[in-house]
C-alpha cells in the first residue's frame, strides 16, 4: 500500500463549492464527510444521488460518516447506531471507498465494558469486510492508548486500524509520541490539523503541536496509510478579517489571530479557501513526497 495524501473537501457547504476545491486543484484523491452541514446518511435521496454523480469523478480514499456517539447499555441507541452503520456501508459502496472512520461506543470504563465493546466491534467489522471496507477507529474520551492497543491486539485483523490525531491528543493531554510508539503498527490515518491552543497556524509553524517532529517519525516508520488534511486555518483567517477594535483590545487570542492573518497576507496576498488548501497540501507533499 502506498502513502496517500489527501484532504477533506467540506470546507464549503454547497455541493458546487465543495467540488470546486478538487476540480480547481486537480486532485485525484479526496476525503468526504458532510454536505450542507449534514452527514451524508442524513441527506435526502435526490441530494445524495447528486453527490454521487459529482464524486464519481474522483477517487474517494476516505469516508468519515460522522456517526453519533451511542451507549451500549441503551438498546435503542445500539439499534439506532447499527441501522445507521448499515446505511453508511451502503453509502461507502456507492462512493467506491474502502476506508471508513469508525466510532466506538461510549464507556465509563473500558475494562468493565470490554467484552461487550469487543463483540460490537467484531459484528461491525464482519459487515464491513463483506463490503471490502477497512474500519479506522476514531479516538474518543474515556479510552486510553493502552485500551486501543488491547482492542486491536484482541481482534487482530488488518481491516481494523486507528487514527492518529495529534490535536485531539494534545487537547486530552496525552503524549503523542507514546501513542505512536504503542500503536505504530495499527495507525491507518494521520489527521493533520493546523490548529493549536492559541489559534490555527500554517502547517509546521505551531509551537504547541510539534508537527515537524511527528512527520519525521512517520517517515522513519515508513508510514503507508492516509495523511488527511483537516484545515482550521481558513475559518480563523476569515474571522480575523472582521474583528472590531474593541474585540482586539480585550482579547490577546484575537490579536494573535490578526497577526497570523497579516503574516499570511504578506506571504500570499489573498485569503481564499482553495489557495489555503493548495498551499497546505503542497507543504505535505514536500514533506512526505519530496515534490
Amino acid at each position: 500500500m502506498a502513502l496517500t495524501i489527501t484532504t477533506f473537501i467540506d470546507y464549503e457547504n454547497e455541493i458546487k463549492d465543495q467540488f470546486k476545491i478538487p476540480e480547481t486543484l486537480k486532485l485525484e484523491k479526496i476525503a468526504v464527510r458532510r454536505l450542507n452541514q449534514k452527514p451524508l446518511f442524513e441527506l435526502d435521496l435526490d441530494t445524495l444521488n447528486e453527490f454521487y454523480k459529482k464524486v464519481s469523478q474522483f477517487n474517494v480514499v476516505l469516508y468519515d460518516p460522522l456517526l453519533p456517539n451511542y451507549n451500549l447499555s441503551v438498546q435503542t441507541e445500539v439499534d439506532d447506531f447499527d441501522s445507521k452503520f448499515q446505511k453508511v456501508l451502503e453509502i461507502a459502496k456507492k462512493l467506491k471507498t474502502n476506508v471508513l472512520v469508525y466510532d466506538l461506543p461510549t464507556t465509563k470504563s473500558y475494562e468493565t465494558d470490554k467484552t461487550l465493546i469487543i463483540e460490537q466491534i467484531k459484528n461491525h467489522l464482519k459487515l464491513a469486510k463483506k463490503s471490502k471496507v477497512t474500519l479506522v477507529i476514531r479516538p474518543q474520551d474515556n479510552y486510553q492508548t493502552h485500551d486501543y492497543r488491547d482492542i486491536l491486539e484482541t481482534i487482530h485483523d488488518d481491516k481494523l486500524k486507528i487514527i492518529f490525531d495529534p490535536l485531539y491528543l494534545y487537547q486530552k493531554e496525552e503524549a503523542a509520541i507514546a501513542y505512536i510508539r504503542i500503536l505504530r503498527n495499527y495507525i491507518g490515518i494521520f489527521i493533520v490539523d493546523d490548529k493549536d491552543p492559541i489559534a490555527p497556524r500554517f502547517i509546521t509553524t505551531s509551537g504547541f503541536i510539534p508537527l515537524k517532529d511527528l512527520f519525521k517519525r512517520f517517515k522513519t516508520n515508513k508510514f503507508d496509510g492516509i495523511i488527511c488534511l483537516n484545515s482550521s486555518l481558513m475559518d480563523m483567517l476569515y474571522q480575523a478579517k472582521n474583528y472590531k477594535k474593541l474585540e482586539l483590545m480585550l482579547s490577546k487570542k484575537k490579536r494573535h489571530e490578526v497577526k497570523i492573518l497579516n503574516s499570511y497576507l504578506i506571504e500570499y496576498e489573498i485569503v481564499d479557501t482553495i489557495h489555503i488548501i493548495k498551499e497546505q497540501l503542497k507543504l505535505l507533499n514536500i514533506e512526505f513526497m519530496k515534490k
